[in-house]
């Protein structure tokens, strides 16, 4: 049982170093990507393909997908905070000029 766990903190570890090397838009059309090729497989491909796609395509992305989502999700309130910070600067900055 260790070393299942050791090697998806492993595998979740190198997918979060990608996730936070990686613009938005890419891991958005990863994403995206991999869901319209699955409605293909899904509509033209026998069922057991489809099964096999959800199983090791869709695993992978899912995690993958969680570590871009947490990964952005952070820089996001890096940025509010930091954008209300210069706000908060800016009017008391002007209050104290009055």
């Amino acid at each position: 049982m260790y070393s299942v766990s050791h090697y998806m903190a492993v595998v979740y570890n190198w997918m979060l170093r990608h996730a936070e090397a990686m613009p938005r838009w890419k891991g958005h059309a990863v994403i995206g990507v991999t869901f319209v090729l699955s409605v293909v497989v899904l509509l033209f491909a026998p069922v057991w393909v489809f099964l096999a796609y959800s199983v090791f395509v869709w695993g992978p992305v899912s995690v993958f997908a969680h570590a871009f989502n947490s990964v952005w999700k952070k820089r996001d309130q890096i940025a509010r905070h930091r954008s209300e910070g210069v706000y908060r600067t800016k009017k008391l900055l002007k209050n104290f000029r009055k």
